[in-house]
């Protein structure tokens, strides 16, 4: 069976997916780091921020993830 590219880079962006989908769901307090060093997936390149892969992943995007400013 041959198939296009396209249809090689859409299989591969779906399987990514439900990877990082996995990790979070197994991983909710993960950082992008971790993601990183254990999926080998840059997180950027498949969603717009770590907040939409949480939301994407049904978990809720924890406080301690959040970017913290001088103050805090």
């Amino acid at each position: 069976m041959i198939l296009h590219t396209n249809t090689m880079t859409t299989l591969n962006l779906v399987l990514r997916k439900e990877t990082l989908r996995n990790y979070i769901r197994a991983n909710p307090n993960c950082t992008y780091r971790e993601i990183r060093r254990d999926t080998k997936i840059k997180t950027e390149r498949i969603y717009k921020s770590m907040r939409d892969a949480y939301k994407d992943a049904d978990v809720e995007f924890s406080e301690s993830l959040l970017k913290r400013s001088k103050n805090q």
